[in-house]
């Protein structure tokens, strides 16, 4: 899908379909292994060229260096978005596991505030039991 690009003469001037990225970080791997090179067009005239056809390569060469530079600007922004987003998921997990250590401790004092009813319950049989309805 695409491997397509790189087949074409000036293959980082080809704006991707939406679908060809799903995420950040698959954005900034396709970007960072965009081939730098223009590969020369085969010509039927070996080794001729019309003033035509160096203009017209050279404008192609200089708009194909605007659109890089605009990709290398858009990807420097996707790393810092990345970085970001990075930070947010490190510092959330952080959050995440103090509260899970938090909620062990509460439900650890709860389970002995229950055995203490429970005692307390059974202590009150006992007595009940032991010495009778007179003890109170």
């Amino acid at each position: 899908m695409y491997k397509k690009m790189y087949l074409m003469d000036h293959d980082y001037c080809k704006v991707p379909n939406n679908d060809d990225f799903t995420d950040v970080e698959y954005l900034v791997e396709e970007f960072e292994n965009v081939k730098p090179y223009l590969p020369t067009a085969l010509r039927s005239t070996a080794g001729t060229q019309t003033d035509a056809e160096v203009k017209d390569s050279a404008a192609r060469r200089c708009d194909c260096a605007r659109k890089r530079a605009r990709m290398e600007k858009e990807l420097r922004r996707l790393r810092r978005l990345l970085a970001i987003e990075r930070a947010k998921c490190r510092m959330l997990k952080a959050k995440l596991r103090k509260l899970r250590e938090e909620l062990r401790i509460l439900r650890a004092i709860r389970k002995r505030q229950e055995a203490r009813k429970v005692a307390a319950v059974k202590r009150f049989f006992r007595k009940i039991l032991y010495f009778g309805n007179h003890s109170f």
